[in-house]
């Protein structure tokens, strides 16, 4: 259940619209939890493995910081 995170990290970097259903998974599984002791667990895992998933997808492209911070930089740009 939890290694499920991981395609919908890879659809919501390649497809911005993804995003919006991270939330809603991420609550669908933290309400199947019973204990908060297990709520919080499960939430570290799904963080670990975003966080994780989201450096190994950009590290083969080189300059990592440089390229998750594009996006935020054109936008900024744009509301000038």
């Amino acid at each position: 259940m939890r290694w499920g995170a991981l395609p919908l990290l890879a659809a919501a970097l390649v497809k911005w619209i993804a995003v919006l259903l991270l939330p809603l998974w991420a609550l669908y599984w933290l309400y199947q939890q019973v204990t908060w002791r297990a709520r919080l667990l499960l939430a570290g895992q799904l963080a670990a493995i975003g966080i994780i998933g989201a450096i190994l997808s950009y590290v083969p492209y080189g300059q990592l910081l440089q390229s998750v911070g594009a996006p935020l930089r054109a936008q900024a740009h744009e509301c000038l």
